[in-house]
């Protein structure tokens, strides 16, 4: 909004109106309680099933370490 938009609409309402949408605004955009499990951030946790072959895997191949595990084709 454009400082002239800006002053018409605050011509029509009052500054506590305006300060009022404002706290709202703000308070919605922090409001963690809207955030459902399906919303969080971050990546999304690695299956356990995964992990489990890893660890097999590595526990096959104690020599290897994670660089040379993570590349590897056969998982």
């Amino acid at each position: 909004m454009n400082k002239h938009a800006l002053e018409d609409v605050a011509g029509i309402f009052k500054p506590e109106t305006i300060l009022g949408w404002h706290r709202n605004l703000v308070g919605q955009k922090y409001d963690s309680s809207r955030n459902s499990p399906d919303n969080k951030r971050g990546p999304k946790p690695v299956p356990q099933e995964y992990v489990d072959a890893i660890l097999k895997f590595a526990k096959r191949n104690p020599s290897w370490g994670y660089k040379r595990i993570a590349s590897s084709e056969r998982l």
